[in-house]
């Protein structure tokens, strides 16, 4: 039991020095989207093993039994927002002080979070402009709203903290049926051309942040992950939605016409905005939704929850009862101490297998 607990300090030590040593390097304002493979080298962070965006696959994902449902305050509530092009992205800040919270109580979600920023990503091209993929498909593009715990003083604290961010992700997808989409998109491609250029902003006025989220926020995927720009903190809890908004083409390519600037005087306009995916490695990607997919069909999935000291240890026992020869996976979860492990497609004699 004494290597266990010093394995398990030597770990967040190691955590807790990478996350320091980002802040001890270059600014994180000094990087772009045309130098991403150099991300790592000037934040170090950036090349960590819990990198986000990720693909999902969906067949690998383990549905969660004890569903996470998400409790919304105030999104359906009228606030101010100022809109901002920051030279990365355009995004939108409360300003002033709100209550539009997300609270959740799950394996990956623990807490109360406030909303902080809502930002929008996109691609040059209407069918690859997500960071998050599903299956090895793209959407047209994608809206994070990030949120800080409010267990901390403030996001800048949080985002060092374990637990600390939560990002809804909602894909969108082009649609050419007028009816089929929201009028916050209108409000918003009006106003983008107040802050083409970088570094400005302009009174949005109110909204509802209702507006950015699917009709249906009970199925979601969930996993624990980073910021997908620099210093690409890996605090990130990601809640990717099921389905899906929808944005006329018009008025997705008024975001391509968004300038930043290059060499600090030549102005180019941000045709894309995307991190490319990044390795799950031991990572474990929840859902809360039964899969209609076939590959689908004859698995069935087992939990297990054991207290090892003082941590809670969830193990998930996937059985494919169709496959021959007999398989199985294994996914271990210990969210307290941000460790996740799995082992998949166990040929062995599953008799011999133990869960803890």
């Amino acid at each position: 039991m004494g290597t266990w607990k010093h394995l398990l300090f030597f770990t967040s030590m190691v955590k807790y020095l990478a996350i320091k040593s980002v802040f001890c390097g270059d600014s994180a304002s000094e990087w772009s989207y045309s130098d991403i493979s150099d991300w790592r080298n000037k934040m170090p962070q950036c090349g960590g093993t819990r990198q986000s965006p990720v693909d999902i696959n969906d067949n690998e994902a383990i549905t969660v039994k004890k569903h996470t449902e998400l409790h919304f305050n105030d999104y359906n509530t009228s606030i101010n927002v100022v809109l901002k092009n920051n030279g990365k992205t355009v995004k939108m800040d409360p300003v002033s002080a709100h209550n539009v919270t997300v609270e959740a109580q799950g394996i990956y979600l623990q807490g109360k979070f406030t909303l902080e920023e809502v930002h929008f990503h996109w691609g040059n091209t209407m069918s690859m402009g997500s960071e998050h993929k599903v299956n090895g498909k793209s959407s047209s593009m994608e809206v994070h709203l990030v949120h800080y715990n409010l267990k901390y003083l403030d996001f800048k604290t949080a985002r060092n903290k374990h637990n600390g961010i939560l990002v809804l992700s909602v894909l969108v997808e082009v649609s050419s049926t007028r009816s089929s989409f929201n009028s916050i998109w209108k409000d918003i491609v009006y106003k983008l051309a107040v802050v083409k250029n970088p570094d400005t902003e302009t009174n949005y006025g109110s909204l509802w942040f209702q507006h950015f989220l699917p009709k249906n926020v009970r199925d979601f995927y969930s996993y624990q992950g980073s910021f997908t720009t620099p210093p690409c903190l890996e605090t990130v809890t990601w809640v990717v939605f099921k389905d899906k908004l929808l944005i006329p083409e018009e008025y997705l390519i008024y975001f391509t016409d968004l300038q930043t600037v290059v060499n600090k005087t030549l102005k180019e306009r941000i045709t894309s905005n995307i991190r490319p995916g990044q390795p799950l490695n031991s990572r474990i990607v929840l859902k809360t939704f039964n899969s209609t997919e076939p590959q689908q069909l004859g698995v069935q999935i087992y939990t297990t929850e054991r207290i090892v000291g003082d941590n809670k240890v969830i193990v998930f026992f996937k059985f494919y009862q169709c496959h021959l020869p007999l398989s199985a996976s294994i996914f271990l979860i210990i969210p307290s101490l941000d460790i996740s492990w799995k082992r998949s497609n166990l040929t062995s004699d599953l008799e011999n297998i133990e869960i803890l």
